[in-house]
Formats: structure tokens, sequence, C-alpha cells
């Protein structure tokens, strides 16, 4: 992972917000649905999208820690740039995940993945991250994101854009 950030290095060293930037500030919210998807949401843009037919087939949408990581990475990808030299504070409603994120650590071979692409994104923008539990009932947003629930998203949400943001074509290469 080191070898791929330092071919890159963007040249940053130190971080210009001397505060946390939370989810509330940002509105940056996301979830994962076992049997649905996933979604995320930031100052009126979101995506969704669906668990690819394979990730069902195999199992993997039975691991709820890595669906739940998997919209925090990929928000990253997409806002990274929107966030670049923040000190950010996501809140999750996996508590398990809300671990792995601020050890920066797991055993779970393919969380690990996800989790050093997350650290990767993070290393090129110059984020600093860490993450703290909220309940479920206070993800309103994204959860009505990740299960495909557009009216209720949108009485949520009324200010947020008509279109989702586009999803790179490379998210499923974990």
């Amino acid at each position: 992972m080191w070898l791929t950030f330092l071919t890159n290095y963007n040249g940053i060293s130190v971080f210009q917000d001397q505060l946390w930037v939370d989810s509330d500030f940002l509105q940056l919210f996301s979830d994962a649905a076992g049997g649905a998807g996933f979604g995320a949401y930031m100052q009126g843009k979101w995506f969704n999208g669906a668990w690819p037919p394979q990730w069902v087939t195999d199992g993997t949408t039975r691991d709820l820690t890595l669906l739940e990581l998997f919209p925090i990475t990929l928000a990253i990808q997409i806002w990274g740039k929107q966030l670049a030299n923040k000190k950010v504070l996501f809140y999750c409603d996996n508590q398990a995940v809300v671990t792995i994120i601020n050890k920066q650590s797991t055993k779970a071979p393919r969380v690990m993945s996800l989790l050093r692409r997350l650290i990767l994104q993070c290393l090129r923008y110059n984020i600093m991250f860490k993450a703290k539990y909220v309940c479920s009932t206070a993800n309103t947003i994204a959860d009505a994101l990740s299960r495909f629930q557009l009216k209720r998203f949108r009485e949520a949400a009324p200010a947020a854009d008509q279109n989702p943001t586009p999803i790179p074509c490379n998210i499923w290469l974990i």
C-alpha cells in the first residue's frame, strides 16, 4: 500500500483544518442493507446501488462488516476531493466497522482489502479520519438509499440532487 501511495504522493504533509468535521456538518451519511444494496449522501449529492449477483451467490452479502465499510470507502473515492485536507468523523451504525476504522486493522482479509483502499484514498487526499457509532434510526437518508426507498429519501432530503452521482466501474475490485 505504501509503495502505491508514494508513487502518487501529493506532496501535502500537514492538515489544514484543526477541528474534526463530523457528518452533521458535512451531511455525510452511508449505509448498507444486506438484502438490497448500499447508499451514501453528502451535501445534496448521493449514490446508491445494488449488490452484484455474484456477491449474493457466494455469500459476500452475509458479511455485514464488509457491506457497511463499502459505501464509506466508495464515498471517499467519489467525494475525496471535496474532503481534502480535513479531519473527517464518520458516523456508522455498525460497531464492528467503527472499531475497524479506528484501529485501521482487521483480521478479515476481504474487509482488510477494502480498509486498505479507504486508507489509500485518505492518504491521497490528506484526509484524517475516525469513526463513531450512531443508532440506525438516526441514519434515515442513507438507510432509505440502501433500500431503494426513493420516496422516503426525497422526504428526508428534499434538497438532494435530482440524479445520483455516477459510481465508478472499478468499485467491485476488492
